[in-house]
């Protein structure tokens, strides 16, 4: 068995649905859906066994939720995808919720140089604390030349924690002959990205997806979950908000203006 439940072929055809098709639940007689076949804003719902992974009891949920999505994805990337080895050389771009957890496997996996890359200088601080050794504003500085003059040949791995196609096509730009891209984002259905052909054999350069952090989720939650309790991984750190129900549509306004590493919204 190889173990990669991601990329699992019968997993649920039908979003919003549980693998058998049905909903679970229903109101006033019509189904009810669940983003992302698990829940959002509910404070109860119903998943099959399979989806339950058991955690110890002495953590909070309310931080430890956090590793069911952008925690996952982002450590996953480097510690399961990439794999990147000690004293390697580490770019970022896009130092959201997801780029903010590259960060912190990149420090994890004791990254020699970790270079995060945004628009936003509020972002480029969050990642200062989560471990970037530099930071880069591609508003006003051209990330590929920064990343070569910082790195002196280019970078071993670029991560692209955005669904930008041009920070994919800059990312691929800033290798080092033989590193690879790791693409985390999701562009839009369609989006097309462009790069020289020749540099895919000619500088053995390669170019990969991560999907939820490659991850095995009965084996990497508890890990992350050991990882928070030494204190090796912040996630209580990243919650720079927190929001009843009630004030849900405010923190999308803030998502939206790039103010949180990340809210949660508790009853």
């Amino acid at each position: 068995m190889i173990g990669r439940p991601v990329h699992c072929e019968n997993r649920s055809k039908q979003p919003g649905r549980l693998p058998s098709g049905r909903t679970g639940m229903q109101w006033r007689g019509q189904p009810m859906h669940r983003f992302g076949t698990v829940a959002s804003h509910s404070e109860y719902t119903t998943i099959p066994s399979s989806s339950a992974i058991k955690i110890r009891t002495d953590v909070p949920l309310t931080t430890v939720a956090l590793i069911g999505c952008s925690v996952m994805t982002g450590v996953g990337a480097v510690l399961n995808t990439a794999q990147v080895p000690a004293g390697a050389t580490v770019a970022i771009w896009g130092a959201g919720g997801i780029g903010l957890n590259v960060v912190q496997g990149a420090a994890l996996a004791s990254a020699g140089m970790i270079i995060a890359i945004d628009l936003l200088e509020n972002k480029l601080e969050f990642a200062r604390k989560f471990g970037a050794t530099h930071t880069v504003n591609a508003g006003s500085t051209d990330p590929i030349g920064a990343v070569r003059d910082l790195t002196g040949r280019g970078v071993d791995y670029a991560f692209v924690a955005t669904g930008n196609t041009r920070a994919l096509e800059q990312a691929w730009a800033s290798l080092a002959n033989g590193a690879t891209c790791v693409a985390i984002g999701m562009p839009g259905s369609g989006e097309m990205m462009q790069i020289p052909s020749r540099s895919i054999a000619g500088s053995e350069r390669v170019l990969r997806g991560s999907f939820y952090g490659s991850a095995r989720s009965r084996v990497d939650f508890p890990r992350m979950v050991e990882l928070y309790r030494s204190g090796k991984l912040d996630i209580d750190g990243l919650i720079n908000r927190r929001y009843t129900l009630a004030q849900a549509d405010q923190a999308y306004r803030d998502l939206a203006a790039g103010d949180l590493a990340r809210g949660i919204i508790v009853n």
